[in-house]
């Protein structure tokens, strides 16, 4: 079978050559985050550069167009600092947390006190986020409905009828008070999950890139 890449069609010596998928996972992403956002261990850990309290955000690099997606988030935070994970669209504004842009552009995941946020208004609450608090996220991008859960609690939908068809992103905000700290941390698949992944999930925010390979042999 004659398959094609970059345009050239690969048919010479296949025993010898073939194609195979290199899988990418999902980080933070450094060239979509708010320029207050430190990006840390491989790009997987936000934290915020200053003592500010206007949310701050940041996108990962992988958008979920199609398919069920599910990833963990760590949350870190003292005082009334506030980590918040949810999903947004390519042109959520950064300047702003999650689920308070009443464009719905984005949808917060769970703030410290469980809320999670739609438009700026509060929708369901998923339970206490705590310092240390793994938020569990499982998003259907074919249906567009988006669920999460904290630690062992049960899952809780945030969002359902959600545009399809041209994606979301994973988006972290961070809010820090003076004197505070705060931080979130992604897994986006890169290392094993906490809790079991939903049926039908795929078990990270991944893509798969097509790569060329070719065996070497010894002249």
């Amino acid at each position: 079978m004659i398959r094609s890449v970059g345009g050239f069609a690969v048919a010479a010596a296949i025993a010898l050559s073939g194609i195979a998928e290199a899988r990418q996972y999902a980080t933070w992403n450094p060239n979509d985050a708010h320029r207050d956002v430190i990006l840390t261990e491989n790009k997987l850990t936000a934290s915020r550069a200053i003592s500010s309290t206007p949310w701050v955000s940041f996108r990962a690099t992988v958008r979920m167009v199609s398919g069920a997606w599910y990833w963990e988030t760590t949350h870190y935070h003292t005082a009334w600092a506030d980590p918040v994970v949810g999903i947004a669209r390519p042109s959520f504004d950064l300047n702003g947390g999650p689920g308070f842009d009443v464009t719905v552009l984005s949808i917060g995941g769970p703030v410290e006190n469980g809320d999670c946020y739609i438009a700026d208004s509060v929708r369901v609450n998923a339970g206490s986020v705590y310092d240390g608090s793994v938020v569990r996220h499982w998003f259907d991008a074919d249906h567009g409905i988006y669920r999460v859960a904290v630690d062992a609690g049960p899952w809780v939908t945030v969002a359902a009828n959600l545009i399809t068809g041209t994606g979301w992103y994973p988006v972290g905000g961070l809010w820090r008070p003076e004197g505070t700290s705060v931080s979130v941390r992604a897994n986006f698949g890169q290392f094993a999950f906490m809790y079991d992944v939903p049926a039908g999930a795929h078990p990270g925010v991944f893509r798969d890139d097509e790569v060329l390979f070719q065996d070497g042999f010894d002249s």
